[in-house]
């Protein structure tokens, strides 16, 4: 009779931390010694419902992120999941006021300015000041910028398809891109701050 010994593997489990260890004997027709990290029950999860809503999607977007990153790195690529979104719009257009990319991306004048200051330091990116209002900066990729743009061009097209085919293969995966602009549509028409002090108020 074979003796299987099977060890966990946590990146099987990317989202969850170990809780204990313990070893297991099975009690059918073959024996197999088994280690079995434990992890926090989806159950858990699933029961708390929208009170734990920000913490997994907050979870997903660090696990997505690191994912990618982690392609970048492995593909010999310098360059950040952070820095897409600044990318993107240069890559479409330019150049672009700082103004611009922050009313695009709806965040905060001072976190863009951050950001292509960074960009700037590795030379990725480049500020003039606009002819027409002095006070504006108009940002735009430095040739080197576009070099990195056509390495990494590429992965974005493997990211696109690598989520449309997980989408062809799950339902419900394929709602999860027009829920989240739906919860963002929501938000927009009225924050969730004041929704819960209406549903606190009502209570009452």
């Amino acid at each position: 009779m074979d003796v299987k010994l099977v060890l966990s593997n946590e990146k099987n489990y990317p989202f969850q931390k170990p809780m204990e260890t313990f070893a297991y004997f099975s009690n059918v027709s073959e024996y197999c010694i088994s280690t079995y990290i434990i992890y926090p029950s989806m159950d858990f999860y699933q029961s708390l419902g929208p009170l734990i809503l920000g913490s997994r999607l907050r979870r997903i977007s660090e696990y997505f992120i690191a994912e990618i990153n982690k392609v970048y790195q492995e593909r010999g690529v310098d360059f950040d999941a952070s820095w897409f979104p600044i990318f993107y719009i240069l890559a479409q257009e330019h150049p672009v006021t700082i103004r611009d990319i922050s009313g695009t991306l709806q965040v905060s004048h001072s976190a863009i300015s951050q950001l292509v200051s960074n960009l700037k330091r590795r030379q990725l990116v480049e500020t003039r000041v606009s002819g027409e209002d002095a006070r504006r900066q108009l940002v735009r990729l430095t040739p080197k910028g576009k070099e990195l743009l056509a390495h990494i061009t590429p992965i974005w097209e493997g990211i696109t398809v690598a989520i449309s085919k997980m989408q062809d293969y799950n339902m419900d995966i394929s709602s999860l891109l027009p829920s989240i602009a739906a919860i963002e549509q929501a938000f927009t028409e009225k924050g969730l701050a004041t929704r819960i002090m209406e549903s606190i108020t009502q209570q009452v």
